[in-house]
């Protein structure tokens, strides 16, 4: 930003021509200028920059993921919307977890937790069915050669391996990748995995479909994790399908923002800038004490909507239509002062769900795991 009375902070814009990528890490920003330059479209580029991700920014990224597209541009008929969320396991029921002793919470690490499917990797496969102008096979090979022969260790990633040492010691698979000789990987080291090179190479020549989900890397993947505890099968990955969803919006300031719908918390999104249209935001100046105080509030309000309602809703119906309306912004913008905060424990949501119908159905399962939403067909 640039400081009436002083110099220039932080990064300094970029500027370009014609097209621009970013990313958290160079090395993916340059898979995705590659694409653009040998005459992919942007979709081409973002899975470059996807699956180089996996390879040099694994502790944020990786092919186990979920993906979510929105497109715009030239040849788009507005916005689109594409979600690449793998659903959970259809065997991680109540009684799956109660059988291994979980009978409050899901375990947050481990074989337990890996209980949903990943939908990246369709993901990548349905936009570029759709959107796609290079060969799929050419938008991996930057990846395959950094996972093949190595690529240097940022300090993130270093530091997030040393944080999580005692995790990665856990399985010797982990271990060998990122704990060679019994010791993390430092900073600027060359980090080899051939392992992931092979993945990336099936995918780059078999397709999404024979290639990840339907082939021997779902089933060795699904063995593995099954002997560990994990509810997930092969069927879970050969029945999964990434899908084109509709996008919401709203309006700020006669700009019109997109987000993807649920089961994402894109509609906490588009609330708090419903909220922050009703204020004077240019009055208080980038980087005030008001302009965060403001920011901040407004998202504690979202937020306490968010955890009442963000779920999947092919099993709750979700007011989106009331929690995105101009006139439940006005309301619910009333909460904010600019004297106080707000104790984001105390504040409650401006809808409710109505929970008298949870409470019966869980009481008959005679389940103690907490959960906020039954689903609708019970």
């Amino acid at each position: 930003m640039i400081n009436a009375n002083g110099p220039r902070t932080g990064r300094p814009p970029t500027l370009a021509s014609n097209a621009m990528v970013t990313s958290p890490h160079y090395l993916a920003s340059a898979s995705g200028l590659q694409a653009l330059r040998a005459g992919g479209s942007a979709v081409d580029a973002s899975i470059a920059i996807n699956a180089t991700l996996c390879v040099v920014y694994p502790h944020m990224s990786g092919i186990g993921g979920d993906a979510f597209w929105l497109i715009a541009g030239a040849g788009v008929q507005g916005v689109e919307a594409l979600d690449a969320s793998g659903p959970s396991a259809q065997a991680a029921t109540i009684d799956y977890y109660q059988q291994r002793g979980h009978t409050d919470s899901i375990p947050s690490r481990g074989a337990l937790a890996a209980l949903t499917t990943p939908g990246v990797v369709d993901g990548w496969r349905v936009a570029h069915e759709r959107h796609g102008l290079l060969p799929w096979a050419d938008l991996f090979q930057d990846a395959i050669t950094m996972a093949r022969e190595g690529m240097p260790v940022t300090r993130s990633l270093a530091d997030w391996l040393a944080a999580d040492e005692h995790l990665l010691k856990e399985y010797s698979t982990t271990a060998d990748i990122y704990l060679p000789g019994g010791k993390v990987v430092r900073e600027g080291a060359r980090l080899v995995q051939s392992d992931l090179a092979n993945t990336l190479e099936i995918i780059a020549k078999h397709g999404a479909r024979d290639g990840f989900y339907e082939g021997e890397i779902a089933k060795n993947l699904c063995k593995a994790l099954q002997e560990a505890g994990s509810p997930l099968r092969q069927s879970d990955f050969s029945e999964y399908q990434a899908k084109w969803v509709t996008p919401i919006s709203t309006f700020y300031r006669g700009h019109q923002i997109y987000q993807m719908p649920p089961s994402t918390q894109g509609f906490a999104n588009l609330q708090i800038m419903n909220l922050l249209e009703g204020f004077d935001v240019a009055s208080w100046g980038e980087g005030t004490a008001d302009y965060y105080h403001h920011i901040v509030e407004a998202i504690k309000i979202a937020f306490a909507d968010r955890d009442e309602w963000l779920t999947d809703p092919s099993f709750v119906d979700i007011p989106l239509d009331q929690l995105l309306s101009k006139d439940y912004a006005d309301k619910r913008r009333a909460l904010i002062s600019s004297k106080r905060a707000i104790a984001a424990q105390d504040l409650k949501p401006g809808i409710a769900y109505e929970k008298s119908f949870l409470i019966s159905y869980f009481s008959q399962k005679s389940c103690k795991i907490v959960t906020t939403r039954p689903p609708k067909n019970i």
